[in-house]
């Protein structure tokens, strides 16, 4: 008798994992669900010039800091076609991170965004930002957000586009393009470059790269639990 109920319990759950599946795949419902894209305020930099009273350099940082904004919307503006996207300022990275989203985001038309959304229910989105990575493994396929927790064995190269989960956990980087390619340096891609010719600030275009391996791996990116996201995201 006990067998027969466990062995019942074992084919009710298969079935509701079946309809599950089938339930996705037949409202197309997309993983992820959303893009939250990290903007750099440079807060610690104007802090540190206006504390110094170094007017010159502090409107240096501040037009710097404008210019890399605007080329990161641009770029995922313009790029991005897989799933809605969404922009907050890093000033509001405690809140993104506890899932405060209401009053955060905002469109790259400057239009506030409700936590109601499309893309942005059951924590089911990715939040980028770009900069330095975490050192990691190639093997590990989440790491938390902290440089300290992993031991310093393989340097990155360079900045590029840093894909975390919702819990600001690091999924994997996408390094920028090769700069001195004649394309990335067109009059079309300028829009989308921004460079601090004093500061180590930039921003180069990497929301194509992103938006092409999200259409590649769109049948096998799954959610294993609320806060992870597999890293078939990142298959080549």
């Amino acid at each position: 008798m006990k067998k027969t109920i466990f062995f019942t319990a074992i084919m009710v759950t298969i079935c509701i994992i079946s309809s599950l599946v089938d339930a996705r795949e037949s409202t197309g419902e997309k993983i992820p669900g959303a893009i939250l894209v990290q903007l750099k305020s440079e807060k610690n930099k104007i802090a540190a010039m206006t504390k110094a009273h170094d007017t010159k350099n502090l409107e240096l940082v501040k037009k710097d800091a404008i210019k890399i904004k605007n080329a990161m919307i641009n770029d995922f503006k313009d790029h991005i076609t897989y799933c809605p996207v969404y922009f907050y300022m890093d000033t509001n990275v405690d809140k993104v991170k506890a899932g405060n989203l209401d009053g955060v985001l905002f469109t790259a038309n400057n239009t506030l965004v409700p936590a109601s959304a499309n893309g942005l229910q059951d924590n089911k989105y990715i939040i980028v930002f770009y900069g330095y990575p975490i050192t990691q493994s190639h093997k590990t396929k989440v790491v938390p957000d902290s440089v300290a927790a992993q031991p310093q064995t393989e340097a990155p190269n360079g900045k590029g586009l840093i894909i975390n989960n919702p819990k600001m956990e690091q999924i994997s980087y996408l390094y920028k393009f090769d700069y001195e390619n004649w394309t990335v340096r067109s009059k079309q891609n300028r829009k989308y470059i921004a460079l601090s010719k004093k500061f180590d600030m930039e921003y180069f275009p990497t929301a194509a790269q992103l938006d092409a391996k999200l259409y590649k791996n769109q049948h096998k990116i799954e959610i294993k639990h609320i806060y992870s996201i597999t890293s078939a995201l990142f298959e080549n």
